[in-house]
């Protein structure tokens, strides 16, 4: 077996296709130097086979003879740890966004400090109390401490209604976010059949597909807590909480179910659920996450907290006004209806309802002019009457407004931490992946040149052959 007389034309031929083909590449990256979730490809180059192959058939000379270049694979370049790492780091900064923007509504609903602001309506409805004792017979102050307390229940059942309003907000998140996480996993596993199919072919890598893939997983991770595992086949499988997914080009569909929220009575709400395993998903981070645990703890928190507050001061209230003589002679009337005793319930007692003249500004024997009884509950504004007789109507409830805020802040930090690190991560994720406009025509020049050589080379051959065969004319 000898050399071929054309082979320095199929030598440089190969040359022209491969430098060719690593221009396509170059051209690809530069078009795609702002696409999301682009990572930047790269023609790996190997010589080809040498002639000859040592053995007992080689014919005589000495050392072996290249046959040029061909292009072994074309490579995406991407760090895949660093790539798992920000999908793990993206789950966290999910819940905390959820838990951050979920908060902030909590904060706006109680709206502190402001002249509509609980504390504030508390304020007004104790001076109302102050000024009746000093006019016990007037009944246009009589009618400001009738006003001021059914503003003051208005406040509560708006603050109420709003947290409850938030629930419902928060569930319909939960709805929407459930159905991407769904429509994300049918496009992952779609795409699965789509890179298993390509890469059936072992010389073909279908990195735009795996750009595409990847992306998505990334864009699921903000919602769920997913763990993600390629299989030798090309699969990219994903489990949540240790249940199935996405398994090859199949996934399994989250479907929600309304249900009471143990410990309550009415307070109604969405979980996911497995339908294929009928047990519930397991989510431990996310926004789906963020916000459930702001709609089953948080919520359900302030409004135990409304409540509280509200029986306290229904029921100290109560107490004395009870104990008092309003101007028609009669005791024992109480101020609020006593058997309503939440944010949403609470309301003034019938009598006070129907009859200015029902409430108990004198203590009993006091007489007409006596306002001891408005006094006594107007002190309760200082009076050490919540958690365990150790703070005051206002202490409490500043205490829930300055725990709401610490929670805020909290959720701000970590949001702001999570988003940092985040950035760092796909900022050395850019480093490896991203597309350098600078490099991409360096590399055009490059294989430009080298194009030209190749080329230049064949038609020096064609030369040398022609005079080869017009000699032997």
């Amino acid at each position: 077996m000898c050399m071929s007389t054309f082979y320095g034309i199929e030598l440089g031929k190969r040359a022209l296709q491969v430098q060719k083909k690593s221009l396509d590449v170059t051209g690809h990256n530069i078009a795609n130097a702002n696409t999301e979730g682009y990572s930047r490809q790269r023609a790996v180059h190997t010589t080809t086979d040498p002639y000859t192959v040592p053995g007992f058939t080689s014919p005589a000379g000495a050392g072996q003879v290249g046959t040029g270049v061909k292009i072994e694979q074309i490579v995406r370049l991407k760090d895949d740890f660093i790539t798992s790492r920000i999908n793990n780091e993206t789950q966290d900064l999910g819940a905390w966004e959820a838990r951050k923007d979920n908060l902030h509504q909590i904060e706006l609903i109680f709206n502190e400090p402001s002249e509509n602001g609980l504390r504030n309506l508390m304020d007004l409805f104790w001076s109302s109390w102050h000024e009746l004792s000093l006019n016990p017979e007037s009944e246009g102050v009589r009618s400001t401490v009738r006003e001021q307390a059914k503003t003051l229940i208005e406040g509560f059942k708006s603050t109420y209604n709003q947290l409850i309003q938030l629930k419902d907000d928060i569930n319909h998140d939960i709805d929407v976010n459930v159905q991407r996480v769904n429509t994300l996993g049918e496009k992952i596993a779609m795409l699965n059949k789509r890179i298993v199919a390509v890469e059936s072919d072992p010389q073909k890598r279908a990195n735009d597909l795996r750009d595409k893939r990847d992306l998505l997983v990334k864009k699921l991770a903000k919602y769920i807590n997913v763990q993600a595992h390629e299989d030798g086949q090309g699969n990219l499988n994903l489990s949540i909480g240790g249940v199935s997914f996405v398994t090859g080009d199949t996934f399994h569909k989250i479907e929600l179910e309304e249900i009471t929220l143990p410990g309550t009575t009415s307070y109604k709400v969405v979980k996911p659920v497995w339908s294929h395993i009928n047990s519930d998903v397991t989510i431990t981070s996310g926004k789906i996450k963020g916000a459930m645990d702001v709609r089953d703890k948080d919520i359900i928190q302030y409004i135990d907290k409304l409540n509280e507050l509200v029986e306290g001061i229904v029921t100290e209230v109560n107490s004395i006004h009870s104990s008092g003589e309003d101007l028609n002679g009669n005791t024992g009337v109480d101020f609020f209806d006593s058997s309503k005793t939440t944010a949403d319930t609470m309301s003034l007692d019938s009598a006070i309802e129907s009859d200015l003249n029902a409430i108990a500004a004198a203590q009993t024997g006091g007489g007409v002019g006596d306002g001891r009884n408005a006094e006594a509950i107007a002190e309760l504004q200082n009076a050490l009457t919540m958690s365990g007789n150790k703070s005051t109507f206002n202490e409490f409830y500043t205490s829930i407004i300055s725990g709401l805020g610490v929670e805020a802040e909290k959720a701000n930090m970590m949001y702001d931490n999570q988003e940092v690190m985040i950035n760092n991560l796909e900022n050395k994720q850019a480093s490896i992946s991203g597309v350098s406009l600078d490099e991409e025509m360096a590399n055009m020049i490059k294989f430009q040149q080298a194009y030209n050589a190749a080329a230049k080379m064949v038609s020096k051959v064609d030369e040398m052959l022609n005079t080869l065969i017009n000699g032997m004319i």
